[in-house]
């Protein structure tokens, strides 16, 4: 078998039958890919409506979990895929019909360890659509990971290429279980096995923007702390995976070590928390090491100006107090 998609599926009733039937609106034979539906607790129609959509076509599988997060599925659907690459794709989103034969014809001819293509961002209505490659440089040929880290913007969003599966059973290469943010973990990790990696600019995952509800569209204080939480869980990781200064990859990604230490950091200045709170877990970063940001960073500007001054733990504090007195004052 040549693909495996892998959908985790939570509460998505009314997306999931758009998703499903535009990967099943393809130009290669519905024996050479399998579509792994992962429930992970849905509470809503959505597996109801999948079961009716397994009738028409029989390369779609479903597996059932309890509630545990998109990692903890995608991790499931790794388990049980059959393909020789893997695609993930959310089932809010859509993939671009007739598009399999393509993909998958470049990645055999050119034996690919990693294929990624475009991406088109829209809203639900389709009122607003803009191209990921669009204006931007992307690799040229056949590149490798080291390469791709060193010279390029890298991509974060795991539904944005397809990869081998012995890739990441060989390395032993999955999402970690609990967190929000895990993709930046993720893709980081993955590109180090990647020695044959190629971009294309054709059109073939679109991707919805949702108004409401999204992990960054959510704006209560609970959630922040989890995203915080989350950035916490992938810098020690970090730490612990990347302790070789010399490791040539190592060096590589550091300036994108870095941009995800000041995403963090820039998080935990603005969130709506209690100045306590903010306290305990500044504690935490300073344990981790996330002040020590030497080097470059890929941080946009005007970002990088005051990314400048996270670099010192007395400015940060005083960032710090200033954001929570301003923050108390604004709910007041």
């Amino acid at each position: 078998m040549k693909l495996s998609i892998i959908i985790p599926v939570y509460n998505t009733e009314k997306y999931i039958e758009k998703c499903i039937r535009s990967i099943e609106k393809q130009d290669i034979n519905s024996n050479e890919y399998e579509v792994l539906i992962i429930n992970d607790g849905s509470s809503d129609k959505s597996i109801d409506i999948i079961k009716q959509l397994q009738k028409e076509y029989p390369n779609i599988e479903i597996y059932n979990q309890e509630n545990g997060g998109q990692s903890s599925a995608r991790n499931l659907g790794m388990n049980y895929a059959k393909g020789e690459y893997i695609w993930f794709i959310d089932s809010d989103d859509y993939i671009k019909e007739n598009i399999l034969s393509l993909i998958l014809n470049i990645a055999y001819a050119n034996n690919l360890d990693f294929l990624s293509f475009d991406i088109l961002v829209t809203n639900s209505l389709g009122e607003k659509t803009e191209r990921r490659y669009e204006n931007k440089e992307i690799p040229q040929g056949i590149i490798k990971g080291l390469d791709y880290v060193k010279h390029s913007y890298i991509n974060i969003s795991p539904w944005a290429f397809i990869c081998k599966k012995e890739i990441y059973q060989k390395n032993k290469i999955q999402f970690i279980n609990g967190i929000i943010h895990e993709d930046y973990e993720f893709c980081l990790h993955l590109y180090q096995y990647c020695n044959r990696m190629q971009f294309i600019e054709k059109i073939a995952y679109i991707y919805i923007e949702k108004d409401e509800g999204s992990t960054t569209s959510i704006k209560t204080p609970s959630h922040y702390l989890k995203r915080i939480h989350s950035w916490q869980t992938i810098l020690s990781t970090f730490q612990t995976r990347y302790k070789n200064s010399q490791n040539e990859y190592v060096k590589a990604i550091q300036p994108w070590i870095n941009t995800f230490k000041i995403q963090a950091l820039n998080l935990l200045l603005t969130a709506p928390i209690s100045m306590e709170q903010k306290n305990n877990e500044y504690q935490i970063f300073k344990r981790i090491k996330a002040l020590q940001i030497k080097g470059k960073n890929n941080v946009p500007y005007p970002g990088k100006i005051k990314s400048y001054f996270f670099r010192y733990p007395i400015f940060y504090q005083v960032m710090l107090k200033t954001y929570s007195y301003i923050h108390s004052k604004y709910k007041a």
